[in-house]
């Protein structure tokens, strides 16, 4: 996975894709659905959904990049796959510093965790 933090890819097959090239490296992949991202809430508990957090581990910034990380630790790797229109462009500024922190983070510890947005 090419960069160090995010990259975009403009189609619906880029998430398949994108899935291969993940899972060829022995990477996990999770495919996070941005339209139901519509509140923080919300945002958390898709993290939560598609990654098996528990439902009260992410529920702000530095606790999400804790168990991002910590998700990043116990695989290989992992590739986050933001698919769709953000509904809150704000909001998702905040979670593209969070993700990157996370990836930084992880980055330290030697493991893989990158997150890449397929805006369709």
């Amino acid at each position: 996975m090419a960069g160090p933090f995010s990259a975009r890819a403009e189609s619906k097959s880029g998430v398949s894709e994108l899935k291969a090239a993940a899972e060829k490296l022995g990477c996990d992949c999770f495919v996070l659905d941005c339209p139901a991202m519509a509140t923080k809430e919300l945002l958390f508990d898709e993290f939560a959904l598609k990654l098996g957090l528990a439902p009260d581990s992410a529920r702000n910034w530095d606790a999400l990049i804790e168990s991002l990380v910590d998700a990043a630790a116990e695989r290989k790797g992992c590739l986050l796959i933001l698919e769709g229109q953000p509904p809150d462009k704000t909001l998702f500024s905040d979670l593209e510093d969070s993700l990157r922190s996370a990836c930084e983070s992880a980055a330290e510890l030697g493991k893989i965790l990158r997150f890449v947005r397929v805006i369709c």
